[in-house]
C-alpha cells in the first residue's frame, strides 16, 4: 500500500508543479529575489473578503479591486510568486504592465497627408450619424461655443441624447476636437 502511495506522489508531483505555473504569466516563473512585482491577480470566482490579509502576509500590498473580472492589482515580493499562485482561489497572475495610447500611425493609415497636400480641412463637409443618439459633450464643440452637432432626429421616440454612449464616440470619431480627451500619448 505505501509503494502504490510513493507511485502516486511520484506521479501527481510534476503534475500539481505544472498546474501551478499555468496560473502564473511566462515571465513571472522565474521569480528573482525579494523585490517587489506588480501584479494583477485575477481569482476564479469573486474577490475573497480576505485576499488583502494574504497578499500582505506575502510581504505585498493590494492597490485597486477590480470587480468586473474578480482581480486585484499589488505588489508582492517575487519569490513570493509560487505560494500565491498555489492559493485554489487563484485563477491567473499576470504582471501589471504600463498601457499607453499611441496614434501615430493614424494619420498615414488614412492617407490624411495626402488630403492635407491638396489642401482639405473637411470644411464644408456633412456627415449623418445614424446611431444611439449623440450626447452633448465638449470634443463636438466649434470654437464659438456652438455644437458641431447640427441637426438631432429621434426615430425611436426615446429623445435624441445618447443613452448607451456608441453614438457620441462614433461623432467623435467623425468629427471631434479632442477637448475631452484624457490620455497620455
Amino acid at each position: 500500500m505505501k509503494r502504490g502511495r510513493l507511485l502516486l506522489y511520484i506521479l501527481l508531483t510534476p503534475v500539481l508543479l505544472l498546474a501551478q505555473a499555468s496560473k502564473l504569466a511566462p515571465e513571472l516563473q522565474q521569480p528573482s529575489g525579494t523585490r517587489a512585482v506588480p501584479v494583477i491577480v485575477q481569482y476564479k470566482t469573486g474577490l475573497p473578503a480576505t485576499q488583502p490579509g494574504v497578499i500582505g502576509v506575502r510581504n505585498g500590498q493590494v492597490f485597486a479591486q477590480l470587480g468586473v473580472i474578480n482581480a486585484v492589482t499589488a505588489t508582492v515580493p517575487a519569490d513570493s510568486l509560487a505560494a500565491l499562485a498555489a492559493d485554489p482561489r487563484v485563477a491567473y497572475i499576470s504582471p501589471d504592465r504600463v498601457v499607453r495610447g499611441h496614434m501615430n500611425n493614424a494619420a498615414p493609415a488614412v492617407m490624411a497627408n495626402y488630403a492635407w497636400g491638396l489642401r482639405l480641412d473637411g470644411t464644408r463637409i456633412g456627415v449623418a450619424v445614424i446611431d444611439s443618439g449623440v450626447h452633448a459633450v465638449d470634443d463636438l464643440a466649434t470654437s464659438s461655443a456652438g455644437s458641431r452637432v447640427l441637426a438631432s432626429l429621434d426615430y425611436t421616440g426615446e429623445g435624441t441624447d445618447d443613452y448607451y454612449g456608441h453614438g457620441t464616440h462614433v461623432a467623435g470619431s467623425i468629427g471631434g476636437n479632442g477637448a475631452d480627451a484624457r490620455f497620455v500619448m
